[in-house]
């Protein structure tokens, strides 16, 4: 919408003191570009100001359509007032110093980050305070602000989903503040807006946002001024019918159930994201074979694929605590080896619990032998675990053969020492050659407690 700079890095910039104020930036990139932003700014810019404006409704391809993205080393550049709303990302820095983020909105985010910082150097990356997150989909920022570069205090966190669970990057706000010294006057607190769904932030009365001094907007004024055939003519402006696509990790699934009874065969599951669907092979609902009904998922892998981990799919829950259970049915045919598995992917792939089931042979739980893997028999397998604080406990596994019985194997290690949150499970066929494997009533549920969980 604005760009100001053009000087890659921390290098000589001719942009300084420009004040970017009361625009009203909305409905960019109807999903054909991406990297784009309602105010966007790069290099150097001592004096800037970008203040009371009101953004919203920004959407990319496939990533970086941020509200107000700051780029390559911009720096002392102060980011205040302003309403960000319904963007892939909220507010973000690429890296720079000395830039100030106060009294902003950033709400209603699809599935990224309200705050991101790319890189953080310099003496002081960014001072952050008094701002309202407000999120619908559990997440606020994937990764921890480090290295007390990033002074942050006086900020209120909310997310609708996770309500008084609203953490940092799978931190509570208690163990933010103790791990990183940061935020210590900040609240996890509904900021009671008056309808943020239909754009209207201000707040009702006895808002907890005055309690970390949050001083309350009015941008009614933002945008065209002047004489009322002017300021008229947006109004006048047909947009495209555009709704933007819901990728998998814009619309978390922690509980979900599917038996693809309600898909026809030969159509894609629902609720999956689906890759490697090439050189014979697929993922598609099958009336071939079934657990239960008539329906499941059939996995078709092939030879001469370029990596033997396609095809797979996978779902995207946002599960930063609690405890997770994942059920599904499994038939693997003569060749197929299907593995499943839970990641944290907040930068880095940290894998957390995995199940290996090689058709002929055995399943594995995290390379420890559970049971037999008879062709052409459907088993039942439940995986169990803690997330966040509790994965320290490990996890729990149970394969029931068709008319046998469970065996189960507890205290099981994660894939990766780090895994925290649950942010992808993986389905995937990695049988190196034409191979068929059949997935039904595959479930995940999730709680507060194990016995909690929905």
């Amino acid at each position: 919408g604005i760009s100001v700079g053009w000087s890659w890095g921390y290098g000589r910039s001719g942009a300084h003191h420009n004040l970017i104020e009361q625009n009203h930036v909305h409905h960019l990139g109807y999903g054909v570009l991406s990297e784009l932003s309602g105010i966007y700014t790069l290099g150097v810019s001592p004096g800037t100001r970008i203040c009371n404006n009101l953004l919203h409704d920004t959407f990319d391809y496939k990533f970086g359509s941020w509200g107000i993205g700051l780029d390559e080393g911009t720096s002392e550049t102060v980011v205040e007032n302003n309403i960000v709303y319904r963007h892939g990302y909220g507010i973000g820095l690429h890296y720079g110093h000395e830039n100030l983020i106060r009294n902003n909105i950033i709400a209603l985010i699809r599935g990224h980050d309200l705050l991101g910082v790319g890189r953080v150097d310099g003496p002081t990356t960014m001072e952050v305070s008094g701002n309202l997150f407000y999120s619908n989909c559990g997440l606020i920022t994937a990764k921890p602000w480090a290295d007390g570069k990033i002074l942050s205090d006086r900020n209120l966190f909310w997310d609708t989903t996770l309500q008084d669970q609203t953490d940092l990057a799978g931190n509570p706000l208690e163990d933010w503040q103790a791990d990183y010294g940061t935020d210590l006057h900040s609240l996890v607190a509904d900021p009671l807006f008056v309808d943020p769904e239909r754009g209207d932030f201000r707040l009702k009365p006895g808002s907890p946002a005055l309690k970390v001094g949050f001083q309350p907007l009015d941008l009614s004024s933002a945008g065209l001024y002047g004489e009322p055939e002017w300021t008229g003519l947006p109004d006048k402006v047909v947009h495209p019918d555009y709704t933007p696509e819901l990728r998998a990790v814009e619309r978390p699934l922690n509980s979900f159930a599917d038996d693809f009874e309600g898909t026809a065969a030969g159509d894609p599951p629902k609720l999956a994201t689906l890759s490697g669907q090439t050189g014979g092979a697929s993922i598609r609902v099958s009336d071939e074979a079934a657990a239960a009904g008539k329906h499941s998922l059939k996995f078709t892998d092939a030879a001469g694929l370029e990596a033997t981990w396609q095809p797979h799919l996978w779902y995207s829950p946002r599960l930063p605590r609690g405890y997770a259970e994942l059920s599904f049915d499994v038939r693997l045919e003569a060749g197929a080896k299907l593995v499943v598995g839970w990641r944290d992917w907040r930068g880095a792939m940290l894998g957390g619990p995995h199940v290996e089931l090689i058709a002929g042979g055995k399943a594995k739980a995290v390379g420890k032998d559970v049971c037999d893997v008879p062709p052409g028999k459907w088993l039942h397998v439940v995986m169990l675990s803690g997330v966040g604080a509790l994965t320290e406990q490990g996890w729990k596994l149970t394969i029931t053969p068709a008319g046998g019985k469970p065996v189960a194997l507890t205290g099981l290690g994660m894939e990766n020492d780090g895994f925290r949150q649950l942010t992808w499970i993986g389905f995937i066929s990695d049988a190196n050659g034409p191979a068929v494997s059949y997935v039904d009533n595959l479930r995940l549920r999730s709680g507060r407690t194990a016995e909690g969980m929905r």
